[in-house]
């Protein structure tokens, strides 16, 4: 139970809960702000109208359909190897070279690209109203000057910049679409696994021993006799002693046996504690009032 009570757990779960809420909601801000800047932006684009807006998203359309000339149509329909150049010197534009050559498998794909394409220039009488027809063939060879194809390539650079003009007008016409959260909610958890084993152990071992005694003794002795015979008088008389011989022993085995004996005990102590927190925030969005309109108080 100290364990579990230690303020260092709480305080990383009440540190993380805060640091969840914070981000959110700055993020929920954040996310607001974004969507406000894009339609603030997108305002401020068609504010100045078709050509500002082309100006702004394409630049010098003159350029920018020799850009795309070089980078999508030379590497792709024509088999020139060579970067198509404009010159502008003293109002005199020359293109080089005059004359793309188209490769003829491609060319049905190209004028497709360029259907309903219009150009600037101002000669009804000589400019074509396609680009299939400023196309000119010479036996298996297509070709189209560069001064034609680099003015269809204008007219569709202004196309696209006018169609996307035309949609962000309409989308802000319709209303553009925002995201607002009216309702939501936090919810933090944090669950404690705490566990705890006490484990103690003793063991011994006890022997025992065997032993073994003997003891011996021996004695060796002369008695005189009381016979009168005369053998036994010179003999006793020499030496006035009986013989006695004798031995005598004993031994004393002890035999213990070896006994070993274990003893062993075990002490376990477990604790199991689960700990759950949990934090619930509920909100709403709200916003500022209006700022009044200029003159108004």
């Amino acid at each position: 139970m100290d364990l579990a009570s230690q303020p260092a757990l709480f305080n990383n779960f009440v540190d993380f809960t805060s640091n969840l809420v914070e981000n959110v909601f700055r993020t929920l801000v954040k996310t607001s702000r974004e969507q406000l800047e894009t339609y603030v932006d997108m305002v401020e684009a068609l504010s100045g109208g078709p050509s500002q807006f082309i100006a702004n998203n394409i630049g010098d359309l003159d350029a920018a359909a020799m850009k795309y000339l070089n980078e999508v149509v030379r590497p792709e329909f024509t088999s020139d190897t060579t970067d198509y150049t404009r010159t502008d010197t003293a109002n005199v534009i020359t293109f080089a070279p005059q004359d793309v050559t188209l490769i003829a498998a491609k060319e049905q794909a190209l004028t497709n690209s360029f259907s309903g394409v219009r150009t600037e220039i101002d000669d009804a009488d000589q400019t074509p109203d396609e680009l299939s027809e400023a196309i000119v063939t010479i036996g298996t060879t297509k070709t189209v000057k560069l001064e034609l194809l680099h003015a269809f390539t204008k007219g569709l650079l202004e196309r696209a910049g006018r169609r996307s003009f035309d949609q962000l007008q309409a989308l802000l016409q319709m209303g553009l679409m925002k995201v607002v959260p009216n309702k939501g909610f936090i919810e933090t958890s944090v669950t404690f696994d705490i566990g705890t084993k006490e484990t103690s152990e003793q063991s011994s071992n006890s022997t025992s021993t065997s032993t073994s005694t003997k003891t011996g003794s021996f004695n060796f002795g002369f008695e005189k006799s009381s016979s009168p015979s005369l053998f036994k008088k010179i003999f006793s008389d020499t030496v006035s002693s009986k013989l006695n011989i004798g031995a005598s022993g004993s031994a004393t085995n002890t035999d213990v046996k070896v006994k070993i004996v274990n003893e062993k005990s075990t002490a376990a102590t477990n604790l199991d504690i689960d700990i759950t927190g949990r934090v619930r925030i509920d909100f709403i969005t709200d916003y500022f009032p209006l700022l009044p309109a200029p003159g108004q108080g």
